[in-house]
């Protein structure tokens, strides 16, 4: 197959000339692979903050991990995955992960249609077009994190 293609953008009829993989990689509806990234990388963090938007082209869930590496004593961070309503752009919460109060790679927060519901770790939905991550600090303390995930096709 060639580099390049051509593909018509609905609506206008103009050949838009994009590669093959970003045809094979979902942009334009084709086949998704699973793909990964870093939501956030580990730093010291003391107040409730949240993701950049992520955008899903065509996947059927996701998987997010996060490590603890510093706590600052009993205080909890609470890891949530957020959809993000197209009409109102007002973000609800899929899924919160328990509350952690200490170190180590936590369990993976899990949202795909038709896994067993787990309460804290997984739950059975679609993921939306747009969603977030969102960890909550029970209070204004440091607490060092880091947190990824992998798009499921």
């Amino acid at each position: 197959m060639a580099d390049k293609t051509q593909v018509l953008i609905a609506g206008d009829g103009t050949p838009v000339p994009i590669s093959y993989a970003d045809i094979g990689g979902g942009l334009y509806g084709g086949p998704v692979t699973n793909v990964e990234g870093t939501l956030l990388a580990s730093a010291v963090r003391a107040a409730t903050n949240f993701t950049a938007d992520q955008v899903n082209p065509n996947a059927r869930g996701v998987r997010v991990s996060y490590n603890i590496t510093a706590v600052p004593g009993t205080d909890t961070i609470t890891v949530q995955i957020q959809g993000k309503d197209p009409v109102s752009g007002n973000y609800f919460t899929i899924l919160a992960g328990a509350a952690q109060v200490a170190t180590g790679q936590k369990p993976d927060l899990i949202v795909y249609p038709g896994v067993t519901a787990t309460a804290n770790v997984a739950v059975s939905e679609p993921l939306p077009r747009t969603w977030r991550v969102n960890v909550v600090h029970s209070a204004a303390s440091n607490f060092t994190y880091s947190v990824g995930f992998s798009r499921i096709a």
